[in-house]
């Protein structure tokens, strides 16, 4: 991916500069980047105009120094049973559930650190409960030998996530998750990632 980036700001950026030198402009301190494909400059208003013309130009913005805003702590409420997470009630997610958008008849595909299917709020909407594991969970061609042995979580952050999306404690009522009447399925996709690295 890294040479990806590369190669596609240096496909980019050479023509561009090419085409419009900076040489010879009220510009200083050019430095390209290759993340974000763009680069970064100090130059006139007159500058940023004619660049804000250019139609190979996507964005501008103003570099300018972050400062820490002042915070409070608040206290966080535990959720009691039949409760709704406060995320749900900022999103109103209540209200679409009032509409019967619940994910009712929907599957989930989560790709990522795996999920535990023993967890509260996640065993029921297994899918593999209901229909062959081979169906509900996929390990992939670069799982290891070791770790083929049904879904599973290596870090909880898949189990999180699948929470966010459908989770709802069965026994009591507890929602934490947007769509919690839809079925989930599973993945890894960590494997896939260590792969490609090395």
């Amino acid at each position: 991916m890294i040479k990806k980036l590369k190669e596609k700001a240096e496909s980019t950026q050479i023509p561009f500069f090419e085409q419009w030198p900076a040489s010879g402009k009220s510009v200083s301190n050019i430095k390209k980047h290759w993340i974000v494909n763009g680069f970064s400059m100090n130059a006139s208003a007159e500058i940023i105009k004619e660049l804000a013309a250019l139609p190979i130009i996507s964005w501008i913005g103003e570099n300018v120094v972050l400062s820490q805003t002042t915070y409070s702590v608040e206290k966080v409420e535990v959720m009691a049973p039949n409760g709704t997470e406060r995320g749900l009630l900022a999103i109103n997610a209540p209200a679409m559930w009032a509409l019967g958008y619940t994910g009712f008849g929907t599957t989930v595909f989560t790709a990522d650190t795996g999920v535990d299917p023993t967890h509260p709020s996640l065993a029921y909407h297994y899918k593999g409960n209901y229909v062959p594991e081979s169906e509900a969970w996929y390990p992939n061609t670069f799982t290891p030998q070791n770790l083929d042995r049904g879904p599973f979580d290596c870090s909880n952050h898949g189990t999180h996530v699948t929470g966010t999306v459908l989770g709802l404690d069965r026994k009591t009522n507890d929602t934490i998750g947007v769509a919690f009447n839809a079925s989930w399925i599973g993945g890894l996709s960590f494997v896939v990632w260590e792969h490609l690295i090395i």
